[in-house]
């Protein structure tokens, strides 16, 4: 079962990358949710955070991600700790799913890692897939979300690794700038690359 990464910088359209290869059958699994999960009443960090970081993080049904937020924004340690006891409860949640579809044996699993080269983390897998779009696409596309600034839309873009330097050091590009049928005909072919 070969592990295939998928990652891209915010707004790029990862997410609907990821639909089309899971429409095609293949396991996936990605970060974001497994946080989610972790963040919620009951989960693994909610309890674990909230004796770190105070009950003003603790929200009634999850760890209130905005209060969270203004701790770590412009606080290095804080984000440090932050990091410290989430990390590894993603990696045991990713392996998780990794035993978990392994008795079906795939010929391989898509995984969503959004800073796969900032955090290193390349060598744990067979192949990388980026996805990309030019800058004025991927700031149309994040604007357009709840809450969204451009001052924050900024703040974020430049603690992610510029994606030609992403694209530069993957597998596969996929480049959502094109038309959806253009990327479809991308990922199907990639699809059948990987299985091959």
């Amino acid at each position: 079962m070969k592990r295939i990464a998928i990652t891209g910088s915010i707004g790029t359209g990862k997410s609907t990358i990821i639909k089309m290869f899971k429409k095609l059958g293949v396991p996936t699994w990605d970060a974001d949710s497994a946080v989610h999960k972790l963040y919620r009443k009951g989960g693994r960090a909610y309890e674990l955070l909230g004796l770190e970081f105070g009950d003003v993080i603790l929200g009634e049904k999850e760890i209130n991600r905005e209060a969270l937020g203004k701790i770590v924004l412009n606080n290095p340690d804080a984000l440090k700790k932050l990091e410290s006891y989430i990390h590894p409860l993603v990696a045991q949640n990713r392996q998780e799913f990794y035993n978990e579809v392994a008795p079906s044996n795939p010929p391989y699993v898509l995984v969503d890692i959004p800073l796969l080269f900032e955090t290193k983390a390349e060598s744990q897998f067979d192949k990388i897939i980026v996805v990309n779009c030019d800058f004025e696409t991927q700031k149309q596309r994040v604007l357009l979300r709840p809450n969204m600034t451009e001052e924050k839309f900024l703040s974020i873009v430049a603690k992610q690794m510029p994606g030609d330097e992403k694209a530069a050091r993957a597998d596969f590009v996929i480049n959502t700038s094109k038309s959806i049928e253009e990327t479809k005909r991308k990922v199907r072919q990639i699809d059948r690359t990987l299985r091959g």
